[in-house]
């Protein structure tokens, strides 16, 4: 892992190319990280496989589940594997459970994501779509 220090410019004996060489990785802050770095007074994390920066080693860390693959996170019931458990597995367990904690105010319908009720308000509307494009 890098940190912003240690990015170096490219050796001046190369020359300059339209785009960057493969080996070569782009660094990307985000707003969170920036602030982040801002207000504590650190140097962003980079992750060392995209570059992406993060302000803070825990985010960093479940950021690199994305590309090691790794889903700790078992449903007892079924098994499906999962990267994160406060919202990944939470949400899939509903499947087995039947739970549907999200009601339509207008009607009563239940539904077991928020984002489906927010489709389902939709059919009140006359909206019928399935996107919203802005």
């Amino acid at each position: 892992m890098q940190r912003l220090s240690e990015i170096s410019p490219p050796a001046p004996h190369r020359k300059a190319a339209v785009d960057p060489p493969l080996h070569r990785k782009r660094r990307v802050i985000t707003a969170t990280a920036l602030s982040h770095t801002v207000a504590t007074n650190t140097i962003p994390l980079f992750c060392s496989e995209c570059g992406k920066a993060f302000g803070d080693r825990g985010i960093l860390n479940r950021h690199m589940k994305r590309h090691t693959g790794e889903k700790p996170f078992a449903c007892s019931a079924c098994g499906k594997a999962f990267s994160r458990r406060d919202s990944h597995l939470t949400r899939h367990a509903r499947t087995h459970t039947g739970e549907k904690r999200f009601i339509c105010s207008l009607c009563d319908k239940r539904f077991t994501t928020k984002g489906n009720v927010l489709l389902h308000m939709r059919t009140h509307t006359g909206e019928n779509k399935r996107y919203l494009y802005f």
